[in-house]
């Protein structure tokens, strides 16, 4: 994609999670249960940082241990159901384990469904807040046992599809509120690319039970107008002086948003072209080529037209390329958390097209942000047994990626279950 091309949309992931020393079946777990806060307890307009998110779920895991939210089951208190919840719902290591006791109390949460007796069921504590995030969490539900199918659905299953129907009508309601948590702009982020599964038929207006949350699709419309704009504005301002905001080392593609992320060259070059690098390996990498301009008439310049003398040789050999690939651990983090860099990573699922996940840390080396994005550029096959190696998952995941590998691919199932394991939404 052409440096000033706008993709069609993009989805910002922000992630600056310090190292730690050793990444346990529990720590995994809490990982979790932080990207799920994060999916369906934040509006994607006022996001966490991760140092805020972190804080918070710690006080939550410290002041609200498993029996206290046992016991506020038992005395209906909405509050500590919902966390209770939480709880559950990121301990799930297994595909299908989402419970009908979950299920249910999701939906008595909520406020929109009756007993058996007709009533709706009083529960303390329950505001506005609770019951959007409730919303929230019931889509997450929904969308993964979509996918958790073992075939695709047709159009005609899909009109009398509960799963996909409930997704769209309380991602409706989550508009409606005002709401729009992360979870939601995925899932309708999913109804729009998938007519590229359906042979260019939009089911979100030829499918009644889609079509009818109209609301949904417009707050959709307007995010991805909102990303194109925001876009075209960063891109406006990187044209005056692209120099400085994107690392010049080719092949490279670390990225800022801020001037000041990247160290420029130190050397006599015209400042309107001084190179900007993301570190100093990428610095040295490019120094082979940069060094005729930087210097001032170098003993070791170039030949530029060819002579028909053969006594010479080159013996230099400019590569490019990077060998990201099998990082130590060190290598994973910035030495020092500094200003923000990002790299975009363009979707390899073919029903995405013009879809870019653009991943901004604080944190990550800009070595990792290029493994991580060439990484989604491998065939699946590779990419899968790859990821396995590089990524620092809990058995527990491995083999579920094995079995998820294994069984029938449908469209964009296995990428996004990947993702949504890693952290890339």
């Amino acid at each position: 994609m052409p440096s000033h091309a706008v993709p069609t949309v993009i989805h910002d992931v922000v992630f600056n999670r310090r190292p730690r020393p050793e990444y346990t079946d529990d720590q995994y777990e809490f990982e979790v249960y932080l990207i799920l806060r994060q999916e369906l307890c934040w509006d994607y307009r006022h996001q966490p940082g991760y140092k805020e998110l972190y804080a918070e779920g710690r006080s939550c895991m410290e002041r609200l241990p498993m029996a206290k939210l046992e016991r506020g089951m038992e005395l209906k208190d909405a509050q500590l159901m919902f966390e209770y919840c939480l709880r559950k719902l990121s301990s799930i290591s297994n595909i299908g384990t989402i419970t009908d006791d979950i299920l249910d109390t999701l939906r008595k949460l909520t406020g929109w469904f009756q007993n058996e007796q007709g009533r709706f069921p009083r529960l303390g504590r329950r505001t506005l807040q609770i019951r959007c995030f409730a919303l929230a969490a019931l889509i997450w539900c929904y969308f993964r046992m979509h996918f958790w199918r073992a075939h695709e659905c047709t159009l005609k299953e899909l009109r009398n599809d509960l799963p996909l129907g409930n997704v769209a009508h309380f991602a409706m309601v989550c508009v409606n509120y005002d709401y729009l948590p992360p979870i939601v702009i995925r899932a309708a982020g999913w109804f729009a690319s998938a007519k590229t599964l359906y042979d260019g038929v939009d089911i979100r207006w030829t499918i009644p039970q889609f079509a009818k949350e109209k609301t949904l699709w417009e707050a959709w419309d307007k995010y991805v107008e909102s990303q194109a704009a925001k876009e075209s504005k960063q891109l406006a301002k990187v044209a005056k002086a692209p120099h400085r905001y994107r690392c010049a080392a080719d092949r490279c593609g670390i990225r800022a948003m801020h001037k000041r992320a990247l160290r420029q060259c130190g050397g006599d070059c015209a400042p309107d072209v001084r190179p900007s690098y993301c570190s100093e390996e990428c610095q040295l990498k490019h120094w082979l080529v940069h060094r005729y301009v930087c210097r001032k008439n170098p003993l070791d310049a170039p030949i530029v037209v060819w002579d028909d003398d053969s006594d010479w040789e080159d013996v230099e050999v400019y590569k490019p390329s990077y060998d990201d690939g099998a990082l130590s651990d060190a290598a994973i983090w910035r030495k020092d958390i500094g200003v923000e860099l990002f790299v975009d990573i363009p979707t390899c699922s073919r029903f995405l097209p013009g879809v870019v996940f653009r991943l901004r840390s604080r944190t990550f080396s800009p070595a990792f942000l290029r493994s991580y994005r060439d990484l989604w550029q491998l065939p699946k096959r590779v990419r899968t047994k790859k990821q396995a190696v590089l990524l620092p998952t809990p058995e527990t995941m491995l083999d579920e990626l094995d079995a998820l590998f294994d069984s029938r691919e449908k469209m964009g199932v296995l990428h996004d279950k990947l993702r949504e394991r890693v952290g890339l939404r």
